[in-house]
């Protein structure tokens, strides 16, 4: 591997340019509103870089695929295989760039499938092949963020209990979470390819965007150490069109301006640090 990107994005560029004009968008962050290129947000110098997996990380990782179902564990494996090979490679190159390189290759694959997306056919999901690259990428972009980054280590560091003495101190709760993040987005892929229906949500106002681009509606803001009861996504493609993966029957549906309201804050409330539209008149609204 020759390139090196220093400065990797954890927002897919392509997903905001719908909200772009001429490669930019307008951005808040924290209290400030800005007009910043796309080249400019969400990065984060060699985010990607992946370091060795010690004996007792990949021992974590491994007890957890014995735990998922029996028909997943041979592919989690592989991938977890995979893992290994680029962050434990001696070539330093590639355990920065590697990854990062794995998510470019995904999302070039989506490209085209999103196309049907934004035109409302769903008619590529026929197809086995687009149907599990679809639901793939749309796992990893759930999972590659920095804010779920943060929120699992934020949670790994108040957990409620100790490790055991034995390994205690002796691994890496970031090497843990990144090795995490891979595996699970095949699991939440296996889950959408069995069970998940798409639907389709419309506005003449405007969806936001954020640097989490994908959400589970039913997932807390906040530290806790419930497990989720349900899982169901919601996805804004473009300022007027969203996605919404469930396992239940829905309805294609077209929102006024006190709805999409609604949707606008849970996004923004489930965003790590900054949220995306076309005109800084919107984000005014969330400050």
């Amino acid at each position: 591997m020759e390139t090196d990107k220093k400065h990797q994005h954890y927002i897919w560029k392509n997903y905001l340019k719908p909200w772009a004009t001429n490669n930019t968008i307008w951005c808040k962050r924290h209290n400030s509103i800005f007009n910043v290129s796309l080249n400019n947000i969400a990065h984060e110098k060699y985010f990607y870089e992946l370091k060795p997996l010690n004996e007792i990380e990949l021992k974590i990782v491994t007890n957890f695929i014995r735990k998922t179902p029996v028909e997943n564990q041979k592919l989690l494996i592989k991938i977890l295989a995979q893992y290994f090979y680029i962050g434990n490679s001696p070539d330093e190159n590639l355990r920065k760039n590697g990854i990062e390189e794995y998510h470019s290759k995904i999302e070039q694959s989506a490209i085209p499938l999103l196309e049907f997306i934004y035109k409302k056919d769903l008619s590529f999901l026929n197809d086995t092949n687009n149907r599990v690259n679809f639901f793939y990428f749309i796992s990893l972009q759930y999972h590659r963020t920095k804010c779920m980054l943060v929120n699992a280590l934020t949670g790994l560091n108040h957990l409620p209990v100790r490790p055991p003495p034995e390994i205690e101190g002796k691994f890496s709760n970031e090497n843990i979470v990144k090795a995490f993040s891979i595996l699970l987005a095949e699991c939440f892929a296996n889950w959408m390819y069995e069970k998940a229906k798409i639907y389709f949500i419309e506005t003449d106002y405007e969806f936001i965007a954020s640097d989490q681009p994908i959400i589970n509606i039913h997932s807390n803001n906040s530290i806790t150490f419930e497990p989720v009861k349900e899982t169901e996504y919601y996805y804004p493609v473009t300022p007027h069109l969203a996605i919404f993966i469930t396992a239940k029957d829905f309805d294609n549906i077209k929102i006024g301006i006190n709805i999409i309201d609604e949707y606008n804050k849970l996004l923004y409330g489930k965003s790590h640090e900054q949220i995306y539209a076309s005109s800084r008149e919107l984000l005014n609204q969330y400050c």
